[in-house]
């Protein structure tokens, strides 16, 4: 099984994703990772803050960096803290469900991500994570 490389704070993006993002191609990238990890859960990812497997469409990637690198380093970091992971550790995605969304806690991702212009348009915000549970929990 491959191992599909994802940044800290993706978790919380994978989360909450509905079908939008920066451009077509990101979406179309994006909806084709998050249904390859909705149908198969025991797929490994691996944790690591630099561009990853949703960045590679992303039309803020230069060079395999993020123009907002500083940003979203810090979102990183606040997401390897508050849901106590490891950077460069390979997880299976289930854990992820198990151990975070199926008690997603508000608190901790406003924490995490408040500064994120998709939590401020609100795409990802309270009143979604009941919803976002129930698609991610069998």
């Amino acid at each position: 099984m491959k191992v599909l490389r994802l940044r800290p704070h993706h978790i919380n993006c994978i989360f909450f994703y509905e079908g939008k993002g920066y451009s077509e191609d990101f979406v179309s990238n994006m909806t084709q990772i998050v249904e390859q990890l909705r149908k198969d859960k025991e797929q490994l990812i691996l944790l690591e803050k630099r561009s990853d497997s949703l960045c590679k469409a992303c039309p803020y990637l230069e060079d395999s960096i993020c123009r907002s690198s500083q940003k979203v380093e810090l979102l990183d970091q606040g997401t390897l803290d508050k849901y106590k992971l490891e950077e460069h550790k390979i997880y299976p995605f289930k854990q992820i469900i198990d151990e975070i969304y199926s008690d997603y806690s508000y608190e901790l991702f406003s924490f995490i991500c408040s500064s994120c212009e998709w939590y401020k348009k609100g795409v990802c915000s309270k009143d979604k994570i009941e919803k976002q549970q129930r698609s991610w929990i069998d």
